[in-house]
């Protein structure tokens, strides 16, 4: 078995119990990594993803010192958010601001307005720049236990 076969092995275990943790976020994910052993380092970060990386050196009995690499690639949709010319990790967390709510540490920016009544209840800005601007236009109720549906009720 070779030592990146070895270190799979033992990274496996570590980031199937990261994310199996509740309301587990990237930050998480990438600190359970990063902190369990302090040689791993994010090389490269991108929207949807982590290289992460460790170089170790051995020297055998007769002084050559070589080096090993141990790498893998950490995958998860929206990992990262690029803010102030730099990849950041993204949170999940909305923010309270005079005008309703907003998510900005994450590639899609979303912004919710308190009032159901709004044109635009959410306004989201994708990576590349498109809007989607959507809201509530119709609330439609089903009695579980009969199964019946008034009729709908616009807004």
């Amino acid at each position: 078995m070779n030592a990146k076969t070895r270190t799979l092995i033992h990274l496996v275990p570590l980031l199937l119990a990261a994310t199996a943790e509740a309301q587990v976020g990237p930050a998480d994910l990438i600190n359970s990594v990063t902190q369990s052993d302090t040689g791993y380092q994010i090389a490269e970060r991108g929207q949807d993803f982590a290289v992460v990386r460790k170089v170790t050196t051995t020297t055998d009995a007769a002084g050559t010192t070589a080096f090993g690499t141990n790498e893998f690639t950490l995958l998860e949709n929206g990992l990262h958010y690029f803010g102030d010319e730099q990849w950041k990790v993204s949170e999940d967390i909305i923010e309270a601001f005079p005008g309703g709510a907003i998510a900005s540490r994450g590639p899609y920016k979303t912004i919710f307005s308190p009032d159901l009544n709004a044109e635009a209840v959410f306004d989201i800005q994708t990576p590349e720049g498109q809007r989607i601007r959507g809201g509530v236009r119709a609330i439609q109720l089903t009695d579980r236990a009969t199964g019946k549906e008034p009729a709908p009720r616009h807004c």
